[in-house]
């Protein structure tokens, strides 16, 4: 049986003027390949042309749809709004999950996904890791990849878990966990990763059937324009913090994650 057909997905991408940057033919090409993956592309008050692009995209195929805000609300709260958007739909897909929309994470590593789902019971999140590897393809500024391992550490301090990169913008999750991750606002416009596997810990941990995979991904390149600047990591301590304060009773009260 090939549970790559079996499994329905909807990938929420969140957009902010990304008119030179989306990739509309791999997006077009893959939805025709995969039909049991779909896409809701979330324009988050683009200033460019990337409202009507997304309107052009979507009138390809029935799997591509798309939302529009007036006025930019971050990364965090446009991919939120777009899973409470296709919560009444929910019942037509096993997982959903969000992608960034240059793709930096490719298409083919939703299949990747996919098969590491088909082999591990009970999964009900998945978060894409950049591991730099023989045999993977993952080209980071070497400054941000230092960047990123401290940031990990800092983090997996706060969440009492050993964790390798939460900020791969890579992640799948079981409809089924949905809404108790992404009911509430997060308090982080760039950091609610950290906030997700929080929400995640508090509400599912020690539950043998409740599992979180770190999945290392096969190829990963870092894309000119990304909206996170190097000085934006100067303000990691100041969210982590308000991370920790707003969850650290539960997580303290909490079991360690059960993982694959």
């Amino acid at each position: 049986m090939n549970r790559k057909k079996d499994i329905a997905i909807l990938i929420v991408v969140p957009c902010f003027n990304e008119e030179h940057r989306l990739k509309t033919e791999a997006f077009l090409r893959f939805s025709i390949d995969y039909p049991n993956i779909h896409f809701l592309f979330v324009n988050d008050g683009s200033t460019d042309n990337t409202a009507q692009i997304l309107r052009d995209l979507c009138q390809e195929n029935h799997s591509l749809n798309n939302i529009s805000f007036d006025a930019n609300r971050g990364k965090a709260e446009a991919v939120r709004q777009g899973v409470l958007f296709a919560q009444k739909e929910l019942d037509q897909y096993d997982f959903i999950g969000f992608l960034d929309a240059d793709l930096s994470t490719p298409l083919f590593e939703i299949n990747n996904f996919i098969s590491a789902i088909a082999l591990h019971e009970n999964i009900k999140f998945v978060l894409g890791i950049r591991v730099i590897r023989l045999g993977a393809i993952i080209e980071q500024n070497r400054i941000r990849y230092h960047l990123s391992r401290v940031f990990a550490n800092l983090a997996g301090f706060v969440l009492k878990e050993p964790l390798f990169d939460t900020q791969c913008g890579a992640k799948l999750f079981h409809t089924s966990i949905v809404h108790k991750l992404f009911e509430e606002a997060f308090i982080s416009k760039w950091l609610f990763d950290v906030e997700l596997i929080a929400r995640f810990k508090i509400f599912y941990s020690g539950r043998p059937d409740h599992v979180i995979l770190e999945h290392p991904l096969e190829e990963w390149r870092g894309i000119k324009g990304s909206k996170i600047k190097k000085r934006h990591f100067l303000n990691v301590p100041y969210h982590l913090t308000k991370i920790w304060l707003k969850y650290r009773k539960e997580i303290k009260k909490s079991h360690p994650l059960t993982k694959q």
